[in-house]
């Protein structure tokens, strides 16, 4: 099945459209939508990534799997600040919860710590929160009229 996807990937590209339909029982089974995110990863696609994550995590937000995914189609993105807020909404949604695997939550630090890093070098403060930014762009809009 992942020679499948990649050869469709690789040779056309098809649009993904077709994950993100509403109607749950035309949607491939989770897994395969996890397969697909991680070949999209791999791949550098961080951006569809980024979407076919949504959709997993739209569908059932307690997957330690689908969160850590999502935050490394940030990190592919090289947006440091959007894995930063997944990771830190994922330890919100989850909580307490027990990982898929034991390895899981050193892995979700270890690409924390990374994200932090990296912000810092791009000089982008790893505590500050997104509405400053909502709020530039609004008061931007109203500049524009």
């Amino acid at each position: 099945l992942g020679t499948v996807l990649t050869r469709l990937f690789v040779y056309s590209p098809p649009p993904l459209s077709f994950l993100l339909m509403s109607d749950a029982n035309a949607l491939p089974s989770y897994s395969v939508r996890t397969t697909l995110l991680r070949l999209l990863i791999e791949m550098g696609r961080g951006e569809e990534a980024v979407d076919v994550s949504s959709n997993l995590l739209d569908e059932n937000d307690q997957v330690f799997e689908s969160w850590y995914l999502r935050a490394f189609a940030f990190k592919v993105l090289d947006d440091p600040k959007g894995v930063i807020e997944t990771l830190s909404q994922a330890h919100e949604v989850l909580g307490k919860a027990e990982p898929d695997t034991p390895d899981m939550v050193g892995a979700m630090e270890e690409l924390m710590k990374e994200a932090i890093e990296r912000a810092k070098a791009k000089g982008i403060d790893p505590n500050e929160k997104e509405e400053a930014g909502e709020e530039e762009e609004e008061g931007e809009k109203e500049d524009d009229e």
